[in-house]
């Protein structure tokens, strides 16, 4: 018997000892803004202050204006190659949203749905952006058709790229960073601890041709991250949006082109048809062999298909 509570002591020393080696691996402090900034700002970056945030966006180009909305855990990076491939015909306006990219936090902590709709007003006020197209993916995608919801009268054409709005179905495969990202108890070490391989699986979810994944892509994800604040909003995000009002879907009018990847592993391309269905004035484009962002794996293809709609 003492020999077995001796192994046992051992072995609980051990994962003790394990614990710890993982939390001192994996602490990371707060990456200052000042850091960030010297890092990812854009030759076209500019601020603007948006309820009390000083939010980064960048315009670029001539014509209508296209304003894009990115993802979770994402930035306005995501639509760089659609902004260089667009800009000719159109006034690209794209900005790191509340909790994330150089943006950061909410400084009254509101990540909910009503909190984004005033956001997202008041940027357009302040830039003064009477209509738009607006396009938007993945959480980006649902902010888009929220928006011309709740604004129509703000919103020319609807660009949905994989979005997300439906309760997702039971047993639904939601990536480990997010669905850590929704518990409290998770989200508060997550806070802290953050394994950066936990990071990049969650960019590799989003990727169908891994090869098209650069050590540039996996930094600034990681990087942007760790910028003052977000881990905080990210998780306050996690917790506090609710998937509401797609019952409604079908009183917007607004001309809608619906774009996905059929080997999204992060939002199933099983919902797409019912998006269509939903939006009595849309269009579907599914695309073979792509992930859930098409933007960044077929920029070409995907905005063609966005010149051709918007023409």
């Amino acid at each position: 018997m003492k020999k077995l509570f001796k192994k046992l002591g051992i072995l609980l020393l051990l994962m003790v000892l394990g614990i710890l080696l993982f939390i001192i691996l994996n602490y990371k402090s707060d990456i200052p803004v000042s850091t960030i900034k010297a890092k990812y700002e854009l030759p076209h970056s500019q601020y603007t202050k948006v309820l009390g945030m000083n939010v980064h966006y960048t315009i670029e180009g001539t014509g209508d204006t296209l304003v894009l909305l990115h993802g979770t855990s994402s930035s306005l990076h995501t639509w760089d190659q659609w902004t260089n491939l667009l800009k000719d015909k159109y006034t690209i306006i794209r900005m790191d949203l509340p909790g994330f990219g150089i943006t950061g936090p909410h400084p009254q902590n509101k990540y909910d749905n009503q909190a984004y709709m005033e956001f997202l007003n008041a940027f357009f006020n302040n830039l003064q952006i009477q209509k738009a197209h607006v396009g938007g993916n993945s959480f980006g995608g649902y902010l888009t058709w929220l928006f011309g919801l709740h604004y129509p009268e703000k919103v020319d054409k609807l660009i949905l790229v994989d979005p997300s709005g439906y309760p997702l179905p039971e047993g639904t495969d939601i990536p480990l960073g997010f669905k850590m990202a929704s518990h409290p108890i998770t989200a508060a070490i997550m806070n802290k601890i953050t394994p950066r391989f936990l990071v990049e699986k969650t960019v590799y979810d989003a990727y169908e041709e891994d090869d098209k994944i650069s050590q540039e892509i996996k930094d600034r994800y990681y990087d942007l991250l760790l910028r003052e604040g977000n881990r905080k909003g990210l998780t306050e995000k996690m917790q506090q949006i609710k998937r509401e009002h797609w019952q409604r879907m079908s009183e917007i009018k607004a001309p809608t082109l619906i774009m996905w990847g059929d080997k999204d592993e992060v939002l199933s391309v099983k919902a797409a048809p019912r998006f269509h269905e939903d939006l009595p004035n849309s269009q579907l484009i599914i695309y073979p062999n792509i992930g859930h962002i098409p933007m960044e794996e077929i920029p070409q293809q995907s905005a063609a298909d966005v010149r051709a709609f918007l023409n």
